[in-house]
């Protein structure tokens, strides 16, 4: 009995914080990978000078789903599709993404995420490999994110050594 009751008053604490503690948060990304432009520098077919130093090289979209703790600290899974048009691959990343996102002002953040996880191919006979991510971002009060993106495959396609991608995008988090 005394086991029990004890039990009881450890835990009362902690059911209470439980009903009213909503730690859950969505993701939604919208972002495009960059490759360098080869042909910096040269006139184009019209007499204008290409002066881009990056160019668009396919389209990724991701959603992720997780828990949060006061906004700071997150962990949850996402999954997505990333499509390289210049390396004509479709992967499918699935993986766990952890983030901090300390409050800088009072209506923005800075963020930093990592994630990790399995790559798989589509069209690529099968290909997969471990997927890694790196992000860093402004997010504003309205959960709106502007973010740069490192990401690596670690598989190969047309002889080339490994996979990556450099992206820009926006995110929209909902909490």
């Amino acid at each position: 009995m005394k086991t029990k009751l004890l039990f009881l008053f450890l835990n009362i604490p902690f059911i209470s914080f439980s009903q009213s503690f909503d730690s859950k948060y969505t993701q939604f990304e919208l972002s495009t990978p960059l490759k360098i432009n080869s042909h910096r520098g040269e006139t184009n077919a019209d007499g204008s000078e290409n002066e881009y130093f990056f160019l668009p090289d396919g389209l990724s979209a991701k959603i992720g789903y997780g828990i949060h703790f006061e906004e700071w600290v997150s962990v949850g899974f996402h999954t997505g599709i990333d499509w390289k048009a210049y390396e004509k691959l479709v992967a499918v990343p699935i993986f766990a993404n952890f983030k901090l996102s300390p409050e800088i002002t009072e209506n923005g953040r800075i963020v930093l995420q990592f994630g990790i996880g399995k790559a798989l191919t589509i069209g690529q006979k099968g290909k997969s490999g471990v997927y890694k991510r790196y992000n860093l971002g402004y997010q504003n009060s309205d959960g709106l994110l502007f973010f740069i993106d490192i990401s690596t495959y670690n598989f190969s396609v047309n002889n080339s050594s490994s996979i990556g991608a450099f992206s820009v995008g926006i995110a929209l988090v909902s909490f």
